[in-house]
């Protein structure tokens, strides 16, 4: 199905519109040109120096955050931050399952372990509602396909509206989401993997994972598609 589907809707690039390369909706150049994350933290995904000695980043040295691992393949800049744009507040859901793709074929599973289950990060209903879909679920899609993990996307749930994170410091961005989240699924011993799209700070992740440990996650694992440079946040 997927070979006829492709010579159908052959793949073609959402940044050029050049033929898409290894069945992506991406040429080879313009996936040569994208902003790789290829030195990061391994508990937050931050993008750090080659130079740094050390594979943990001093925030989450001081502050470690709730979820355990991150994986971010891209930085949040240039083409990245388009697609996410459009993908969020102009119903590009083509970019999400592109952006799916690249998260899945990042994954370092043979070292943290395959997760019990995938949960995307929720949107309020009130935002749900004005947007008319959750773009973390999107890209958690094509992942969940990718890796045959199911997705949990009614377990865990915002239960209180909050502020734009985009408008706000970094102390008053995790005072914003304090109670904004609630799982009423048993996690008792398993390890869930959250979708999002992109980490700014990481208080959203970072509240989402407090309320699966709450539940008894044992594990939790932060995916996203992209992770916003340290001077971003």
């Amino acid at each position: 199905m997927a070979t006829v589907r492709a010579i159908i809707y052959p793949p073609c690039c959402l940044l050029c519109d050049a033929p898409g390369d290894n069945a992506l909706n991406l040429c080879a150049p313009c996936h040569a040109d994208l902003p790789w994350n290829t030195h990061a933290c391994l508990q937050c995904a931050l993008p750090m120096t080659t130079t740094e000695a050390s594979n943990i980043c001093g925030q989450c040295l001081a502050n470690p955050p709730a979820f355990q691992q991150a994986t971010a393949p891209l930085c949040y800049a240039s083409s990245v931050a388009w697609m996410i744009a459009g993908l969020k507040f102009r119903q590009q859901l083509g970019n999400a399952r592109l952006l799916g793709q690249l998260l899945a074929n990042a994954l370092p599973l043979q070292t943290t372990g395959r997760p019990d289950l995938i949960m995307p990060v929720p949107l309020h209903p009130g935002r749900l509602r004005e947007r008319g879909y959750n773009q973390a679920l999107e890209i958690a899609r094509p992942v969940a396909r990718a890796t045959s993990l199911a997705i949990d996307y009614r377990s865990l749930r915002r239960c209180k509206p909050t502020s734009p994170q985009s408008s706000l410091g970094l102390k008053a961005r995790r005072k914003n989401l304090l109670g904004a989240f609630e799982c009423r699924q048993n996690l008792a011993g398993k390890h869930i993997a959250l979708i999002d799209d992109v980490m700014t700070s990481g208080s959203t992740l970072n509240a989402a994972a407090l309320a699966l440990k709450k539940a008894g996650a044992v594990q939790v694992s932060a995916w996203v598609a992209a992770r916003a440079p340290l001077n971003a946040i």
